[in-house]
């Protein structure tokens, strides 16, 4: 947030009025605000990943997918296509396209997403849920 004053000459003097520019999520602008008991969500609109995430992210899906192919059931179809999804994103953080990783990650059901919070690949469950809107 960036604070502006502004003096604005009137009758009685000089006036300073203060304007306040924001880009982000705000509670509250302005002189004396309050906000209480407040909880804000940002969605996935805008970048959710950020410089280093991508690498850590790819790490992440490096393990899910070890994890995923050891426990494996090969006569359940949803675990074939969860598995893709995986290289699919990882091949999406390897190039750093976020559209790619949220697209591929959204399809890893809830298979995926159970054995990625048992081996608690944190940056993956929270991308995993964002793509599924929790």
């Amino acid at each position: 947030m960036q604070l502006v004053d502004k003096i604005h000459a009137g009758e009685k003097g000089a006036v300073i009025m203060n304007q306040y520019n924001n880009s982000g999520i705000t509670g509250n602008m302005g002189d004396g605000g309050q906000v209480v008991n407040s909880t804000f969500i940002q969605g996935t609109g805008g970048q959710m990943l950020v410089g280093g995430q991508f690498d850590q992210l790819g790490k992440e899906l490096d393990a899910l997918y070890k994890a995923m192919k050891s426990e494996q059931d090969v006569s359940q179809r949803e675990h074939d296509r969860a598995i893709a999804a995986v290289l699919d994103a990882k091949e999406a953080a390897d190039a750093k396209d976020e559209a790619g990783v949220m697209a591929s990650l959204k399809k890893v059901g809830k298979w995926g997403l159970d054995i990625a919070e048992k081996i608690a690949v944190g940056l993956t469950v929270k991308v995993i849920l964002a793509t599924a809107g929790a």
